[in-house]
Parts: structure tokens; sequence; C-alpha cells
């Protein structure tokens, strides 16, 4: 009998340790758990921060004053070029038309008074209220309206009608 009774009490302390060791494994997961949603918490916070600071700081904000302001410019310019003298080649239409076409080397190549109305991000409508205005001032013996935004017009109402 005290062969079972040592087997019993060697027994009774052993399944005392597995259970402990069972809750410590339970409570080390839950601590883990609450370690790693204070880890994810802190990292989206540090990204908000990040957002908030580069959102007041305006680091990816267009420059629309600068936009506004070189539309003023380039109107103001064809003002100022049109009281003296008159346009003989007007370039009308968006970006396209604005970058690929040097007004200073076509004048210079043609012999003539060449200037370049286009915007960027305009479209053939904005062309036509720039053209209607420009005639108010000259008249050009060639007018150039780079057409890309009048197929894109085409274009994306095609796609919003499919969608």
């Amino acid at each position: 009998m005290t062969k079972k009774k040592k087997r019993e009490t060697v027994d009774k302390p052993s399944s005392n340790v597995n259970t402990l060791r069972k809750e410590e494994n339970v409570l080390c997961w839950y601590k883990n758990k609450w370690v790693l949603i204070l880890k994810i918490l802190l990292v989206v916070a540090v990204v908000l921060i990040c957002i908030c600071y580069t959102d007041s700081k305006r680091c990816f904000d267009p420059d629309m004053e600068g936009a506004r302001h070189a539309t003023f410019k380039r109107w103001e310019s064809f003002y100022d070029l049109t009281e003296n003298d008159s346009v003989d080649i007007l370039i009308l239409g968006n970006s396209h038309a604005n970058y690929a076409l040097n007004p200073k080397n076509l004048s210079a190549t043609t012999g003539t008074i060449s200037f370049v109305l286009a915007q960027s991000g305009s479209d053939i409508s904005d062309a036509y209220f720039c053209l209607e205005e420009a005639l108010t001032r000259t008249r050009p013996k060639l007018c150039v309206i780079e057409t890309f935004a009048a197929s894109c017009e085409g274009d994306f109402s095609k796609r919003r009608s499919a969608n």
C-alpha cells in the first residue's frame, strides 16, 4: 500500500506541473497576442503620423498656384505680343502640343511668329475657347490644333457606357 500511495503522491505533483505548464502556455499565448496587437497598433500609429505630417507640409499636393500662374503668364505674354505684332502660327491643344513644339524653333525655321496656347490637361472645348479668345486679338495664318483630347473623349465615353 505504501507503494501505491507513493505513486499517487508522485502522480499528483506531476499532474499539477502539467496543468501549471498548460496554464503558463495559455497565459504566454495571451501575452504574445497582446504584444502582437500592440506592435501592430504602433506601426499603424507611425504610418498615420507620417501621412498627417506629409499632408500638413503639402509634400504631395500639386502646385496649383504655379499652374494658375503659368496659365496667367502665358496669356499675359500672348496679349503683350499681339499688341505690336500679329501671330502667324497659333498652336492649341493639351500638353502634347505644349511640350512637343518649341515656338522659338518653329518661328526661326519658318520665319514667322508662332505662339503656343496649349495647356496641360485641357480638352477640345478648351482649345475652342482659347481660339475664340485669340481671334479677338490676332488673325493667324495657320492654326494648329492638337486633337488627342478629342479622340480621348470618345474612348472615355465608350468605356463609361460599357461599365
